[in-house]
């Protein structure tokens, strides 16, 4: 099977997301900006003020204005416009997920390159990150949110309206 076959299948067995590689599907996106997405609004039915838009990013200080040698760039080497990358895309932890539950927890940025948190959502701010949800609002979120609140945030279509904390 090649991969285009592979990734074809995927996208029409599961319609909740869209997987990112046809290879991993732990990396299934089912928010509202991934690869190739072209979400309207009535498709985000967990509700648009219960839905992450975009946010702020966790990445390590080190990265903030020099990429290192070694590091795979998954922090901050890409520009804004450079497309599907993973400077520019941060998930939440799924049950499909090769990550443990806490491992892609918001968190704030810390020294060290330590891998998986460079998919993680986050911040320089002290005790909460900034979240624009899909009604436009912006929204404080403490790195104490509930992996389950966070991940049911995340979703744009899973039946979870969780209230923002």
């Amino acid at each position: 099977m090649t991969y285009a076959q592979i990734d074809a299948a995927a996208k029409w067995t599961n319609t909740s997301c869209t997987p990112v590689g046809a290879v991993i599907p732990h990396y299934c996106q089912s928010g509202v900006i991934h690869y190739h997405s072209e979400i309207k609004l009535s498709k985000i039915t967990d509700g648009a003020s219960k839905t992450y838009l975009v946010g702020e990013k966790f990445l390590s200080p080190e990265l903030y204005e020099v990429w290192l040698a070694g590091n795979q760039g998954y922090g901050d080497d890409q520009g804004p416009y450079a497309g599907y990358e993973w400077d520019n895309h941060r998930v939440a932890w799924s049950p499909q997920s090769a990550y443990a539950k806490d491992d892609l927890l918001p968190r704030q940025d810390f020294g060290g390159i330590v891998f998986p948190n460079d998919f993680a959502f986050g911040s320089a701010h002290a005790g909460s990150m900034q979240m624009a949800m899909c009604d436009g609002s912006v929204q404080s979120l403490s790195y104490d949110i509930d992996s389950d609140t966070h991940r049911y945030l995340a979703v744009r279509n899973d039946g979870q309206t969780a209230a923002l904390p």
